[in-house]
């Protein structure tokens, strides 16, 4: 079995953050989580301009053998290094204050005024809240425990 899976992402976060600067690129995400029957871990990468193959083939290359040494994760899993790609999630608070003032898409894990869904802008993301400008110019405040997700939209 493996380790706790967000213990293993935080280790492996601080592994590969050092890694990711010296290529020349930022760390988007690490998510270590079973799909099925196998267990993933998924080191996301950006860059200004994005991500092409060989941005990931380094990025792997770079950090395979330090897993292999730090013996972190105690089961057999496949290392997948990608892009957010352009409807990427934002998962930290970090995230959200750089796309402030951007078109974001969330979805609440609780209905609010009957929705779970909401489209809007950005408008600002301090301490543990950030702020949704709605299309009809009423303003939503939430926190990230609140959403299921939230993403980049093109709307």
């Amino acid at each position: 079995m493996a380790k706790a899976s967000g213990g293993v992402a935080e280790r492996v976060r601080e592994m590969a953050l050092p890694l990711a600067n010296e290529l020349g690129l930022s760390l988007w995400d690490v998510r270590f989580f079973k799909e099925g029957a196998d267990w993933i871990l998924l080191i996301t990468i950006d860059k200004l301009g994005g991500i092409c193959i060989d941005d990931c083939e380094a990025m792997s290359r770079a950090i395979d053998p330090l897993l292999d040494e730090s013996d972190l994760i105690d089961a057999s899993y496949r290392l997948q290094v990608s892009s957010p790609g352009l409807e990427r999630r934002l998962r930290t608070q970090e995230q959200l204050a750089a796309y402030v003032g951007q078109r974001v898409f969330l979805r609440l894990q609780s209905a609010f005024e009957g929705q779970k869904d909401y489209r809007g802008v950005l408008a600002q993301a301090e301490g543990k809240s950030f702020t949704l400008e709605l299309p009809d110019g009423r303003a939503m405040c939430c926190e990230l425990r609140e959403c299921a997700w939230v993403k980049a939209d093109d709307f």
